[in-house]
């Protein structure tokens, strides 16, 4: 049985798939994403590097049969672009809401509605993002209703639920150090349960992009690995541009 245009499964799919991964992703146009990036970066460089990182991305967690893979993509008229782009399998949802909290407790409802029993919403800026820390996160589910993976901005890179909580992404002072900590508190407020994945670090300033390629390059020295190959590549190039500049 196949998806509907808009993303939709079939009721059987849904019983055998409990597990929904559901991504984030934007296009990667000048001046739109990765705006921290600048000025280090050119509007251009950025959404080049951000693109790479998506690339990366959905190539690690394409895992047919472990979890419904799903984009939640945005600006949802350009539909047919994301098609161009992103991998045959990814199944396209059109974001819905005014702000990350509403799309983030959307997206939950819309999952939950499929007959998804653990839901797990990530963002595209950490490439090194593998299917190991995913299966790890649908672990933490089975013994905890909320699984967040914590970014060293005091964000987070990874959130999971197995019910939609709309609450948690209430009046949370998104973009800020504060993030982690009042969701905490808000999954506190709740009774609710919740488990932490170890912290890592995600693309959004340069020096952030610098430790990700440190880690790239530590974790997989020789490239035999694949980790994040085409994020490893241009900040690689970047990097000999901007030696050859000072010498």
């Amino acid at each position: 049985m196949t998806p509907t245009r808009n993303g939709e499964v079939s009721g059987e799919e849904a019983r055998k798939k409990k597990q929904a991964l559901l991504v984030f992703v934007k296009l990667p146009v000048a001046g739109r994403v990765k705006t921290r990036l600048q000025p280090t970066l050119s509007p251009a460089l950025a959404a080049s590097l951000y693109r790479a990182t998506v690339d990366d991305v959905f190539t690690a967690l394409e895992r047919p049969g472990r979890w419904g893979l799903f984009a939640f993509f945005s600006p949802t008229e350009q539909e047919r672009a994301f098609r161009e782009w992103l991998p045959g399998s990814t199944r396209l949802v059109p974001q819905s809401g005014t702000g990350l909290g509403e799309r983030l407790a959307n997206a939950f409802e819309w999952s939950h509605a499929q007959g998804y029993s653990r839901t797990i919403i990530v963002g595209t800026d950490m490439p090194t993002l593998g299917s190991d820390v995913l299966s790890d996160a649908f672990d933490a589910l089975e013994r905890a209703d909320v699984v967040l993976g914590p970014s060293t901005d005091g964000g987070y890179y990874l959130v999971g639920l197995k019910e939609p909580r709309p609450e948690l992404f209430e009046d949370v002072s998104w973009s800020t150090p504060e993030v982690l900590e009042q969701t905490i508190a808000r999954i506190d407020d709740t009774g609710a349960t919740y488990d932490l994945l170890p912290e890592r670090t995600d693309i959004d300033t340069w020096q952030d992009a610098l430790a990700v390629l440190e880690e790239i390059v530590s974790e997989d020295p020789d490239g035999e690995a694949r980790l994040a190959p085409r994020t490893r590549a241009l900040l690689t190039s970047l990097l000999e541009e901007e030696h050859e500049r000072a010498e």
